[in-house]
């Protein structure tokens, strides 16, 4: 939520971000910000411009739950977005502590989008 809330706040604030690794929600996804003012929710997302984004979430949130949260606001298309499962059913950060298929595909995900 933060990933959109914050480092999408306003163009000046979003510059600074080269991409966006979101984990277990997603800007939106359950109301907490803006209140049901999509257009707020709207403006962020267009500030991605095409930057990419890891969304990650234990089990099937960030793989289908993501994907269809994006599909029903219409900013599917919003950004590059890449939608990987953790493999854990922890809903934690615990996950990037544990050697896993997911942890090295989000450390070569930064390597390319953030860090190259």
């Amino acid at each position: 939520i933060a990933a959109g809330a914050i480092g999408l706040f306003d163009d000046e604030i979003s510059r600074l971000w080269r991409a966006f690794l979101p984990y277990s929600h997603l800007d939106g996804d359950c109301g907490w910000v803006d209140g049901a003012d999509f257009s707020a929710l709207a403006r962020r997302y267009e500030r991605l411009k095409g930057r990419a984004v890891l969304y990650s979430g234990e089990c099937n949130v960030a793989t289908q739950a993501g994907p269809a949260f994006l599909a029903g606001i219409g900013q599917r298309g919003a950004a590059n977005f890449t939608f990987l499962s953790t493999g854990f059913a922890n809903h934690n950060d615990a996950w990037v502590l544990r050697p896993s298929a997911a942890r090295d595909a989000m450390r070569r995900w930064l390597e390319v989008h953030a860090l190259g």
